[in-house]
């Protein structure tokens, strides 16, 4: 149809079949490329909607002309397989941001963007709904307000990024929540605004009560199970799932976003008493940072404002029960990390080296290091002398550390054991076989 876009292979192009775009004639007429379907591409209806096996793949019209599909796929990427057996003992490791973090540190080389230290301007309003935690049912709860967008389509690089982790895109509101979930590890969940009033609180849930979540299950609660209340009301099993009634749809202009950190051992109680587990709760269950909570909105308003340019973000709201910026120090010798590590042949950097790399902050006196993790890894994670010892450990190679003998005495015993000697007895006479003793 003339004015309409379509995806082109032009000369030297390698399509996913191997085969090669040449020059050639067709009916006496010069070809350089041809038009393609979304099957001669490798592109599905589960990555593109109007992709098809058979016929030309049509393109919005908003993009432009000759540029390559990867600008607007966001397939232009290397895709690291990485077999990590240790990622269920390292919370900070369950999210994309986490493991560029990770390599970076390894590898030496400087981090592009934290996107935990996302930023947007704020604006002053009223009305928004104030926060109440109910004694120690979460670490710390924010909220802010959002308005200027409209619920559409996510733009295709994003579906694309969540698809790739197993996701189903929804909308431009549900698929940013979701990115930020596996970008930097923060579960967040947004409310239509209209559908609360002017108290959110974190409470705990009474025997009997029901609540319908979002996959359209209703539960009876039992007792002592963190929620999240509009008023008086249970809207969501905190940390797990939304509820009914209060989630975000098209006609949606308003939200409410929370982005909150809630003990461990409170979600997990959640999990074993109703059975449900969420991408959200696997990663409480691991006792997330909470310093990670404000950044989760911010974040959340960073990357919608990407298409949405006239987003508002409201000032945040926000209750903690906990000082959770208190960092305790760990003070250790370095022979002592040597003795437990053992003879490494080929070392290139000192003790507290390792450690700075991987980004703990640490005080060098005389043969003691004082070292203090960094807030992503001191969640019940390096807590002990015996963990840094983990850390410089794999950080050098455990292939690294010399194979030897255990340097210990041996010598015979001075008291003589009657029953160790007539059991050597018995096997020098043959007789060691429990069917003859019987």
């Amino acid at each position: 149809e003339q004015g309409k876009k379509f995806a082109a292979a032009l000369v030297g192009v390698r399509l996913p079949d191997g085969r090669e775009m040449t020059k050639a004639k067709l009916r006496g007429v010069e070809s350089f490329g041809m038009l393609c379907s979304g099957g001669e591409l490798g592109i599905t209806a589960l990555d593109y909607a109007p992709a098809k096996i058979d016929g030309l793949m049509p393109l919005p019209d908003d993009w432009k002309i000759g540029a390559p599909l990867a600008d607007y796929f966001g397939k232009s990427d290397v895709i690291f397989d990485i077999d990590n057996k240790s990622i269920t003992h390292r919370p900070d490791l369950w999210c994309h941001f986490g493991f560029a973090r990770e390599i970076a540190a390894l590898i030496g080389k400087p981090l592009k963007k934290n996107p935990e230290q996302a930023s947007f301007t704020t604006t002053k309003k009223t009305g928004i709904p104030k926060i109440e935690i109910e004694k120690q049912s979460a670490i710390i709860y924010c909220g802010a307000e959002l308005s200027g967008f409209k619920v559409e389509s996510s733009p295709i690089a994003l579906q694309m990024r969540l698809m790739s982790v197993g996701q189903k895109p929804i909308n431009n509101v549900v698929d940013v929540s979701n990115y930020v979930l596996f970008e930097i590890g923060q579960p967040n969940h947004a409310f239509d605004r209209d559908k609360i009033s002017d108290t959110v609180k974190v409470s705990y849930s009474k025997k009997g009560e029901k609540l319908s979540l979002l996959d359209g299950s209703t539960h009876d609660l039992p007792e002592g199970l963190v929620v999240i209340r509009d008023n008086d009301k249970a809207v969501a099993l905190a940390g797990v799932m939304g509820g009914l009634g209060s989630e975000t749809t098209d006609k949606t202009t308003r939200l409410f976003l929370e982005s909150a950190t809630f003990p461990r051992a409170e979600i997990r109680k959640t999990v074993a008493k109703t059975g449900i587990r969420s991408d959200s709760s696997q990663r409480f269950e691991k006792a997330q940072n909470p310093e990670k909570a404000r950044a989760g909105i911010f974040r959340f308003a960073e990357i919608l404002a990407a298409s949405q340019r006239d987003l508002v973000l409201s000032e945040l709201v926000e209750a903690q029960t906990q000082d959770f910026a208190a960092t305790k120090s760990i003070v250790v010798d370095n022979t002592f990390i040597d003795q437990k590590l053992g003879h490494i042949a080929h070392r290139t950097l000192k003790n507290a080296d390792v450690l700075r790399r991987l980004h703990f902050d640490v005080v060098e006196k005389a043969d003691t290091l004082e070292v203090t993790p960094p807030a992503w890894r001191k969640w019940f994670d390096i807590t002990i002398a015996e963990d840094l010892v983990e850390e410089i450990g794999r950080f050098i190679g455990y292939k690294e550390i010399a194979i030897e003998p255990a340097l210990v005495p041996c010598e015979t015993p001075r008291a003589r054991n009657a029953l160790r000697s007539t059991e050597h007895e018995l096997r020098i006479a043959g007789l060691d076989d429990p069917a003859l003793v019987l």
